[in-house]
């Protein structure tokens, strides 16, 4: 983005719905109990990406699929913003317009096949940096099941800690990877000062309070705040994110059809 000499932005504003270039293509992912996961990736439209989010989106029984707007918006922005990769997909039983995921939701159990089938599809594609990026029940499934190796680190977005366990918890600071905690103020099931508490046993975690915000971080702002922290802890010094887009870009519903 560049500023004109009056110190106001240029080119496209992005919208709710604006999709800034990148390479889409749908993906399959294969789970050691033999079931195939629909996905997308999206990755930087000419270049090779720097660093990947694997996201893991919220509880599917209540409206969580893929496609939940935070996630959908950091696959139309960031890699063109922030030369990142963003996999999205569908967790075992769940269904969106891409399609439906095979297999049934088993409460965060059999769901440790889906994260493994997610950080194997990373590392086969040779994705640089995977960072695990949990949303309410996705936060569950990486604390449980995320603390690969092969993975830099996680952000978690409105951890509800109700499948999660302090075992869970202990687990993640012997990994001693950074766990990034974005705690929305007036979230439905964990506050800021609790979150604080619970996760004191893990050393490297860092939990910050997002004033205003709810659990599903409706709006704009709240969204920005959030692309903001997961690419300033992915890519440590990164600005932030721009609010207007100087190249071409499309609306979604056009995308659509």
């Amino acid at each position: 983005m560049n500023d004109d000499a009056a110190g106001q932005a240029t080119g496209h504003q992005i919208r709710s719905l604006t999709m800034l270039p990148a390479r889409r293509e749908d993906v399959e992912l294969h789970t050691a109990d033999g079931l195939t996961l629909v996905g997308e990736l999206a990755l930087p439209a000419d270049r090779d990406p720097v660093a990947t989010l694997l996201t893991f989106h919220p509880l599917p029984t209540h409206g969580g699929y893929m496609d939940s707007h935070v996630y959908r918006k950091a696959a139309w922005r960031l890699p063109a913003l922030a030369d990142l990769a963003v996999l999205r997909f569908n967790t075992r039983g769940t269904s969106s317009p891409r399609g439906t995921s095979e297999g049934a939701f088993d409460g965060g159990e059999a769901e440790r096949y889906d994260v493994a089938a997610a950080i194997e599809l990373a590392e086969f594609r040779e994705l640089p940096r995977p960072w695990l990026v949990g949303w309410s029940f996705g936060t569950e499934l990486v604390l449980k099941h995320g603390a690969d190796p092969s993975v830099e680190g996680a952000v978690l977005l409105s951890p509800p800690l109700h499948r999660a366990t302090d075992d869970d918890l202990d687990r993640w600071a012997a990994f001693g990877r950074p766990l990034v905690v974005l705690v929305p103020e007036h979230d439905d099931y964990l506050r800021p000062d609790e979150a604080r508490r619970r996760f004191a046993r893990v050393p490297q975690a860092e939990v910050i309070g997002v004033d205003g915000a709810k659990h599903l971080w409706v709006g704009e702002p709240a969204v920005r705040r959030v692309l903001d922290e997961v690419v300033g802890h992915v890519l440590p010094g990164h600005p932030p994110l721009p609010t207007h887009y100087d190249g071409a870009v499309q609306q979604a519903e056009a995308a659509a059809r």
